[in-house]
């Protein structure tokens, strides 16, 4: 049985081939008009067990094939399998498992200086031994004995914060780096050591968190700290 449709595949996915390749099936945001083929001879086995795709009301949703290709509604199939799924209006986009939200600390939206830091996204000055950031925060001049670091404000939308950290050759000893809730004084929810020289990447847990404060004592034993960064932050879901 063949009919016109407008294919906005919200709900439909590729599924199989007719000789069983998993592809991909994209189509024009205004839609494209085709001839295809509900296909009823097509028998289709879930784990072993035989399988038909209904709606909510119990009809069955019949694959269409289209182009030696089979479609079948994405969500029935999500929820056979036991995939989360989720349609996001504003972008017109279906997550299928986990959704990844991820959001770049770029600007004083979500940083704001303690002390000796600067956020930017001059490359130019966020250079390592061996990477140059995007973005990221640094100190902006050369730092001795102070609580060099910085506040960021997830406002409680995210659940993980990470980011890579530098400190220069040149400094002393081993540069010791919080990441506290709320304030200086917060409850401490990760502690890194820095060794001179190195790079390493840090991450915290942040659910319900609404403030980070991030920081690094410098003491005389350090002697001065040319080049500080956290490099590329960003909160995640």
């Amino acid at each position: 049985m063949k009919r016109n449709m407008s294919v906005f595949l919200l709900g439909f996915i590729t599924c199989f081939m007719l000789f069983g390749s998993v592809l991909t099936a994209f189509a024009g945001s205004n839609g494209t008009s085709i001839s295809a083929l509900l296909n009823s001879n097509l028998k289709i086995m879930l784990n072993g067990s035989d399988f038909k795709a209904k709606d909510s009301n119990g009809n069955v949703l019949l694959p269409i094939t289209y182009n030696s290709r089979t479609y079948l509604p994405v969500g029935v199939l999500a929820e056979a399998l036991n995939v989360p799924i989720q349609y996001e209006s504003n972008t017109n986009t279906v997550w299928i498992g986990e959704k990844s939200e991820i959001v770049k600390i770029i600007n004083s939206d979500y940083y704001s200086n303690y002390y000796g830091t600067v956020i930017t996204q001059d490359s130019s000055i966020l250079k390592s031994d061996n990477t140059t950031y995007k973005w990221g925060i640094t100190n902006n001049e050369i730092q001795t004995m102070a609580d060099l670091g910085c506040h960021l404000s997830p406002q409680g939308k995210f659940n993980k914060f990470e980011a890579s950290t530098y400190v220069d050759s040149g400094v002393g000893m081993d540069l010791v780096l919080e990441i506290r809730r709320d304030t200086f004084d917060g409850t401490v929810l990760k502690t890194y050591t820095l060794k001179p020289g190195q790079t390493i990447n840090i991450e915290a847990d942040i659910t319900g968190v609404n403030e980070l404060f991030i920081t690094t004592e410098l003491k005389i034993d350090h002697d001065e700290v040319t080049k500080f960064i956290i490099g590329e932050p960003i909160f995640k879901n």
